[in-house]
């Protein structure tokens, strides 16, 4: 209901006064009409054709964090150099933990902001002596400043043409290339500001970490939970792994859509990653309440993690084509993570066996 009628249960002013404050001028922080011509931009730099385009690259750093940046920026977080400090990294990896505990700064956060000029409010929180507020500052400074350099670079390539793209590691495939390159073409009214681009960058990345990363973690717990359905992913995967290599080709983007257990592990597991978004209805409306685990549903096994049920074809058809939450969420964001996920999990699971521990427990 909240996805299908998004003009009536509207985030609240707080909940999109806080995601500029974090992330800038992006998707998460827009509502109306602006929100959905970000969308619209946003979901052809994620069709179907553009994934198969990046999903080599995404293959080839299937570790969260640097997956992202090279597939949306082009840009590397150097993840795997223990010696090599990356500023916008530790911002990225910062942000939940640092950000979201300050409860009490998010609640007076309509009320700062009106306080005087930006310039003002600027000195005031240099001189606030909080060192997590101090951190929050250090965070979106960096994210900020990151941002504006990889946006300026990508500019400069773009000046010299295809040829200077097709030089670029990524061949000028990542997110915001094809985003300026759209641009330059598009109709005035069409254009996106430097203010929305840089709030894009900040919302691509961080939005992806956390979804991908949360649910692969959800994922990987459930396996070592159920051997059984972790020994059968592994055989489809070596299958697979198998059969590339016998043709001699490289894992493609359509090989990892015909996996159906994969795709039916990662349905069973999407949930949202943010647990609570403020929203506040616009008019008098009637909300029919039901559950990711309504028995009529799903069956009386819905509070169970059983990935066969996707091959039900009562269940699927009696759906009537609802939606898991990250579906629901829209193309923008669910092809990718969906596609970044499944990449992490056939490199890993061929390779790794997960069990839990057997010295503590996780809930």
């Amino acid at each position: 209901m909240v996805i299908k009628y998004p003009d009536i249960y509207e985030e609240t002013a707080v909940f999109q006064m806080k995601t500029r404050w974090i992330s800038g001028q992006g998707l998460l922080a827009t509502i109306d009409e602006p929100h959905r011509q970000q969308r619209k931009i946003l979901n052809t730099s994620f069709s179907p054709g553009q994934l198969k385009e990046i999903f080599p690259i995404m293959y080839n750093y299937s570790h969260s964090l640097e997956g992202i940046g090279q597939c949306t920026l082009g840009y590397s977080f150097e993840p795997l150099i223990e010696d090599l400090y990356n500023p916008c990294g530790e911002a990225f990896n910062g942000v939940e933990a640092t950000i979201f505990l300050m409860h009490v700064l998010r609640v007076l956060l309509p009320y700062i902001v009106n306080i005087g000029s930006a310039h003002l409010r600027r000195h005031i929180l240099e001189w606030i002596p909080y060192p997590r507020l101090q951190r929050v500052r250090e965070i979106v400074d960096t994210l900020d400043k990151t941002a504006k350099e990889i946006l300026q670079a990508k500019r400069a390539v773009l000046t010299h043409g295809d040829e200077a793209m097709n030089k670029m590691a990524d061949h000028g495939k990542d997110t915001m290339s094809l985003l300026l390159k759209s641009d330059v073409t598009a109709d005035a009214e069409d254009r996106i500001s430097d203010v929305e681009l840089l709030g894009h960058m900040s919302t691509l990345i961080f939005a992806g970490m956390n979804t991908v990363s949360h649910t692969t973690s959800r994922i990987l717990h459930q396996l070592s939970r159920y051997q059984e359905i972790q020994n059968k992913l592994r055989d489809e995967l070596l299958n697979m792994q198998a059969r590339s290599i016998q043709d001699g080709n490289d894992l493609t983007y359509d090989d990892l859509l015909c996996l159906p257990y994969l795709d039916a592990l990662c349905k069973e597991t999407l949930f949202p990653a943010v647990s609570f978004i403020g929203r506040r209805t616009q008019e008098s409306t009637t909300m029919r309440l039901t559950s990711n685990t309504y028995l009529g549903l799903w069956g009386n096994d819905a509070h169970e993690w059983r990935p066969e049920r996707w091959f039900d074809t009562n269940i699927v058809k009696g759906s009537g084509g609802t939606k898991t939450p990250g579906e629901a969420a829209g193309p923008a964001g669910y092809r990718f993570a969906e596609m970044e996920m499944k990449a992490i999990l056939y490199t890993l699971l061929p390779s790794f066996g997960f069990d839990l521990p057997s010295d503590k427990e996780i809930c």
